[in-house]
């Protein structure tokens, strides 16, 4: 074998040699081989000449195992590849439909409108805390308005009954 020629077939080395294998193991660095040494095809010269004795034929080599096993694996799919591409299609369809119907109960088309829920807020003054909302599902009654002088009624509970009686409102008290 010339310096630069690649091995055509697997064999033995005569005399030592200098080959590099990085097209069969991704090494970087050439490797001295001894006389005696199995070479494998595929590898290249990186030294001097060296004669060399073929223990198989280009069929058997180790390139052409590569070559074969490349083409088969190019021919079958994987497992995983074939169950994915089975269900692939189904799988969407569920999913577009999962989200299309988790959209629509979210965001309704036809928005039921129910006028007595609305919030009515009351005009508002500075001096007057504002009264309590009512919604028509609740049936609570809005708190009655606080007069201006009691502005903090709900720290001050004599002022608050004051208020009260003032009224003409029943009034209980409790006492703890």
């Amino acid at each position: 074998m010339r310096p630069g020629e690649t091995v055509p077939v697997d064999g033995t080395l005569f005399c030592a040699a200098m080959l590099d294998e990085s097209s069969l193991t991704g090494e970087s660095e050439p490797i001295a081989y001894g006389a005696g040494a199995l070479v494998l095809s595929s590898i290249v010269n990186a030294g001097n000449a060296f004669d060399m004795l073929a223990t198989s034929s280009a069929d058997d080599s180790t390139f052409s195992g590569i070559i074969r096993l490349v083409r088969e694996a190019g021919a079958t799919r994987a497992p995983a590849a074939c169950l994915a591409n089975r269900y692939a299609l189904p799988f969407v369809l569920l999913a577009l439909g999962m989200a299309a119907r988790s959209s629509a109960s979210r965001h309704p088309s036809v928005p039921a409108p129910c006028p007595e829920a609305r919030v009515h807020l009351p005009r508002r003054d500075h001096d007057r805390p504002e009264p309590a909302v009512t919604r028509h599902h609740d049936q609570r009654r809005a708190a009655p308005p606080v007069p201006p002088g009691l502005v903090n009624a709900n720290l001050n509970p004599a002022a608050l009954l004051e208020h009260h009686r003032r009224a003409g409102r029943a009034v209980a008290m409790a006492v703890d």
